[in-house]
């Protein structure tokens, strides 16, 4: 993307990189990605904690393209084998939107049948876990997904006592580009 970062510089246009700190942009917009997978990791954790004082098994559902995501699924991992030590990390994979998060997740299961929970690195993957579990019949109760963004999905989930436990909003569009504008 430099050059068409540049090309749009010497245009006059002003670039804003969205979590990535690109030298070519005039702005970026970052998120500290390693806290945020620590709170995904440390709402898994509690919710484990409290369904499966025993302990249970988890999913992490990383993006390992992306070295910003590295470092939230990096979070994820270290929150919860500090804040659930009886919990154990039996699959770790890539899936960034629905479609990808539900594959991985009926694969997963396949795989590891007493996993409980789900911790992903963000709802597209969260809401395709959700699918997931919904299209197995099994008891939503029994499963937990954490995930980041807030989408109108997985909030809908959420509100309807679905899998999805939580999402953190790391801001609207709209809200973003305000502060970008600022």
């Amino acid at each position: 993307l430099a050059s068409i970062c540049k090309q749009a510089s010497d245009a006059g246009i002003k670039v804003i990189s969205w979590d990535e700190n690109m030298e070519c942009a005039d702005m970026a917009y970052l998120v500290e990605n390693y806290a945020v997978g620590q709170a995904i990791g440390e709402e898994t954790a509690k919710w484990v904690n409290e369904n499966y004082p025993d302990g249970c098994e988890v999913a992490v559902i990383d993006y390992a393209t992306l070295p910003v995501i590295v470092e939230r699924a990096n979070g994820i991992v270290d929150a919860i084998k500090e804040k659930a030590p009886n919990a154990e990390i039996v699959a770790q994979d890539s899936a960034l939107n629905a479609a990808e998060g539900m594959t991985l997740a009926e694969n997963m299961l396949q795989a590891h049948k007493d996993i409980k929970a789900f911790a992903c690195i963000g709802d597209g993957s969260g809401v395709g876990v959700n699918e997931a579990l919904k299209a197995a019949g099994v008891n939503l109760d029994e499963y937990g997904v954490f995930c980041c963004d807030a989408t109108e999905e997985a909030c809908t989930a959420i509100s309807k006592g679905e899998a999805i436990r939580m999402s953190i909003n790391l801001g609207t569009a709209k809200e973003m580009a305000e502060k970008a504008f600022e």
